[in-house]
């Protein structure tokens, strides 16, 4: 998890590892992705070493890097350490 702080907002990023049950994966077509505000040209694989030694710059982002650095770092956990609380005050 990351928290960021942007322009007076907060901003709080949870990653998931997965695996593919079925089917093959693919990218969206240019309409699909831009209704999400996204611009994907290209999809490949990396195993753990490849991603150890690549060069910060060829992470999308910063936060990328640091997600897959401590995932590699052995740093992950589990969903039941997540709690959500809500409560309402009056």
């Amino acid at each position: 998890m990351f928290v960021s702080k942007e322009d007076g907002s907060i901003r709080v990023q949870f990653n998931f590892l997965a695996s593919i049950a079925s089917g093959d994966i693919g990218i969206q077509n240019k309409a699909f992705q831009e209704k999400l505000n996204e611009n994907i040209s290209e999809m490949r694989w990396f195993n753990k070493s490849e991603i150890a030694n690549m060069d910060d710059s060829d992470f999308v982002s910063l936060r990328t890097k640091l997600i897959l650095d401590k995932w590699l770092n052995g740093q992950i956990y589990p969903l039941d350490s997540i709690s959500i609380v809500k409560e309402k005050r009056d």
